[in-house]
């Protein structure tokens, strides 16, 4: 409980969630651009940070992912549905093809877990 309420019952991860799902882009460049802006690149680095974080808790069994599916689905999903594309790209231009990769697992897992469990489809 105490990593949902230091994140999606956090004011201050809302808003930094709020900021991050409002960016538009139309390419890796533009999105470089974004970032440029303090309080846009907090945002980015809190919410992946977050997600990041919690990939590595599932990942190693001691967060279950049905915790996930009931606390957070909507908005982990929202969140990597939108940002893979740029985390792609991401990868490829830095040259750092784990960039994000346990945000990318939570998602698999999540997506596997919801394919099991279609009540919890959104």
């Amino acid at each position: 409980m105490e990593i949902y309420n230091q994140s999606h019952n956090d004011p201050s991860f809302l808003e930094a969630y709020r900021i991050v799902m409002s960016l538009q882009w139309s390419n890796y460049e533009d999105f470089r651009n974004l970032i440029k802006d303090d309080e846009k690149a907090r945002a980015i680095s809190r919410v992946g940070g977050f997600y990041e974080g919690l990939g590595v808790l599932v990942k190693a069994n001691f967060v279950d992912i049905k915790l996930v599916a009931l606390l957070m689905t909507i908005m982990t999903r929202t969140w990597w549905e939108k940002y893979k594309p740029i985390i792609e790209d991401a990868r490829k231009q830095m040259g750092y093809p784990r960039y994000l990769s346990e945000s990318e697992y939570l998602y698999n897992e999540l997506m596997k877990y919801i394919e099991k469990h279609p009540e919890l489809k959104t």
